[in-house]
């Protein structure tokens, strides 16, 4: 009868939900009046934030993470280019195995182009990373006025205090269904 009570209650149950977890650190704007948007003249009389992501030690662990990576399959691609010079000395010991003879040629054969694919690829992720920490929102707002909306993003180290003015012609919104859950 009780966990009828409670299934009931929505308000009660997101409650009992949300005990001990963070707060919400997305927020989206509603407003109350649809047609204020549409009728821009004059309606917008203060900035209003439409979206905000606050979370920068997510943001920026990701952002070292995907830097880290540089240095990492630099030395890796580093250690397969030069490895040729380090295993000639071991020619003569196992050119009577034909096995490990046949390993050591792949080996000093695919060396140089492991050691670019390795630094290339270290190259690719760390660029990626640091495209997406530069371009990822952190607030939307929409001008006094309502003509303009500000852009703040992370940027490189996530401390981008500057909005990108876009005018609002220029914007369009678009929600695509979430066919996930």
């Amino acid at each position: 009868m009780l966990v009828n009570f409670i299934l009931r209650q929505p308000k009660l149950l997101t409650r009992l939900r949300n005990v001990g977890r963070s707060p919400t650190i997305r927020q989206y704007y509603k407003p109350k009046q649809k047609e204020a948007f549409f009728d821009v003249e004059g309606v917008v009389t203060k900035d209003t934030v439409l979206f905000r992501y606050e979370d920068l030690k997510k943001v920026r662990m990701k952002n070292f993470l995907g830097m880290s990576m540089l240095p990492l399959w630099a030395y890796l691609g580093y250690f397969a280019y030069t490895l040729k010079k380090k295993l000639e000395p071991f020619r003569e010991e196992v050119s009577t195995n034909v096995r490990y003879n046949f390993l050591l040629d792949n080996v000093t054969k695919a060396g140089v182009g492991v050691g670019v694919g390795f630094f290339l690829f270290g190259v690719g992720l760390t660029s990626y990373w640091m495209v997406r920490t530069m371009n990822t929102v952190r607030k939307l707002v929409l001008r006094k006025g309502g003509k303009y909306v500000g852009i703040q993003t992370y940027g490189l180290l996530g401390r981008n205090e500057a909005f990108l003015n876009v005018p609002v012609v220029h914007c369009s919104g678009i929600q695509h269904k979430f066919y996930g859950k």
